[in-house]
């Protein structure tokens, strides 16, 4: 299986210069509402313009998505992931450990759905479908805690999707919701996988 070269790749992957800039930008603004609405025009906005995404991105990981950490924000606290999902692959039901983020489609489409938390008694929840949305190459989505729990896949059963994320602090820790009967979900600590 080829990974890519993640310091190589970056070197002719300046969107990236661009999406720190832009992130940095937003972090002045202190009303995390107004952080992630911001961030999330401005992803789209830069996103709306041509980039070039490094070739080793494109390869996907047969068993499950891939996230590739690209930067790790020191001080300031951010991240930025890129992610590459096979044909079809996606996440469980999850929420972000209580970071806010911003995620953009650079290839493909994205099938999202987003889920309410209902109720909640520690090892169980009841969750309902809140929203189903589509997220073509340009878009972006917001997050913001509590409303952040939902599912991502690959809309494609043919090609890669690759998916840009920026999240407020380390999301190194999640919650993922496992189905146990209708609308009753199994809570699950889960730490995402970095390639």
């Amino acid at each position: 299986m080829h990974r890519p070269d993640v310091s190589r790749a970056l070197a002719s992957f300046p969107l990236l210069d661009d999406v720190v800039a832009l992130t940095t930008i937003s972090l002045a603004t202190r009303d995390l509402s107004r952080r992630v609405q911001l961030l999330t025009e401005g992803m789209s906005g830069l996103l709306g313009t041509r980039h070039e995404i490094p070739d080793g991105f494109f390869v996907p990981d047969p068993g499950r998505y891939r996230r590739h950490l690209l930067v790790d924000g020191g001080s300031a606290g951010y991240q930025v992931l890129l992610m590459t999902w096979g044909p079809g692959q996606g996440t469980d039901i999850h929420d972000h450990g209580g970071s806010w983020g911003v995620e953009s489609v650079l290839h493909g489409a994205l099938d999202i759905t987003e889920y309410e938390l209902q109720d909640e008694d520690g090892s169980c929840a009841e969750l309902s479908v809140a929203r189903r949305r589509r997220l073509e190459a340009g878009q972006s989505l917001g997050l913001l805690p509590p409303g952040d729990l939902h599912a991502c896949r690959n809309a494609s059963k043919r090609d890669v999707a690759l998916s840009l994320h920026v999240y407020g602090e380390a999301v190194d820790q999640v919650r993922t919701f496992q189905s146990a009967s209708h609308a009753r979900y199994r809570v699950v600590q889960h730490n995402p996988v970095v390639a």
